[in-house]
């Protein structure tokens, strides 16, 4: 198994773009789109349901890989390091855009770890992860 930054940059980029296209503050996510008031009913109701399913997919995959306390302490580190960050660089997260895009930010870095975490164990110890399916 071959896994670099690129591997991990492309999975913390594909988990920014599925937590931001299901809502975010610029106004342009399916959250905005479903409420507009124009366009078909079916194609909104394919879209959120294939927006559903790759958000449990991801879930299952994060859970499936760190446990719940894993994903706990993984939220409270993100968190943390974002928090920092924020203080460090002066963010913006007083404004209402601020504080939608924090928690926002720190879902996608968790999806991230989460979709990653397996390679890394895999490189880092030699253990591989295996599901066994019922």
């Amino acid at each position: 198994m071959h896994f670099d930054w690129k591997g991990a940059l492309a999975r913390v980029l594909f988990s920014l773009f599925i937590v931001f296209a299901v809502y975010n503050p610029s106004g342009r996510s399916y959250w905005h789109w479903l409420w507009d008031g124009h366009g078909h009913f079916w194609p909104k109701v394919t879209v959120g349901l294939m927006l559903l399913m790759v958000h449990a997919a991801i879930i299952a995959t994060l859970f499936g890989a760190l446990g719940r306390r894993g994903v706990a302490l993984v939220t409270v580190a993100v968190l943390s390091a974002w928090v920092t960050v924020a203080r460090l660089t002066d963010l913006d997260t007083v404004s209402m855009e601020g504080l939608a895009i924090m928690p926002l930010g720190v879902i996608s870095l968790v999806y991230a770890a989460g979709l990653s975490w397996s390679l890394i164990h895999h490189r880092l110890a030699g253990i591989t992860h295996v599901e066994v399916l019922k």
